[in-house]
């Protein structure tokens, strides 16, 4: 069993309606980071850099939730390891050599490619959730590169909590 602690950032709004519902809404845009899901953070330092700049946009007061991510281990797909992104291009190369396949569809980005990938991977394999650590531009004060973990939980069941941090 795999289970990992989220940090979602949004504004205060958003976070009482969440967990009024005890229910996320996907995000299902074509561009998304991992696919459709609901993002978290690993560190809450980046869930609350989002809530602020995201209040920017929506007006509204930040907020950060927590949540508890649980899922079996065949669900849970890291894409930090080269092996495992390799189990997605050998997918989709075998996927393209079928006779019923009529090839990946164009796309205008990078991120809706990856997008595409991701949710295209995680049907055929039942993944229910991705992580993956994305880099930041520049150096933290004591010289490491800059980076972000992020969840894409694909499917609320997999959500066994949901708090407001204040």
């Amino acid at each position: 069993m795999v289970e990992l602690t989220g940090y979602h950032g949004t504004i205060k709004e958003n976070a009482k309606k969440i967990i009024k519902e005890n229910h996320y809404k996907l995000s299902t845009k074509n561009d998304e980071w991992l696919g459709d899901g609901i993002y978290f953070f690993k560190d809450i330092f980046w869930a609350n850099y989002w809530a602020r700049m995201v209040s920017k946009n929506w007006h509204g007061q930040p907020a950060v939730l927590k949540s508890l991510i649980s899922c079996k281990n065949e669900e849970y797909f890291d894409l930090d390891s080269v092996d495992n992104k390799k189990k997605i291009e050998n997918s989709l190369k075998d996927f393209a050599n079928t006779e019923s396949s009529v090839g990946a569809p164009n796309f205008e980005n990078k991120e809706e490619m990856r997008s595409f990938y991701c949710n295209f991977y995680a049907e055929l394999n039942n993944i229910l959730v991705y992580s993956c650590n994305f880099p930041r531009a520049g150096f933290d004060d004591l010289g490491f590169p800059k980076t972000q973990v992020q969840y894409c939980v694909r499917d609320n069941s997999a959500i066994k909590s949901i708090e407001i941090l204040e």
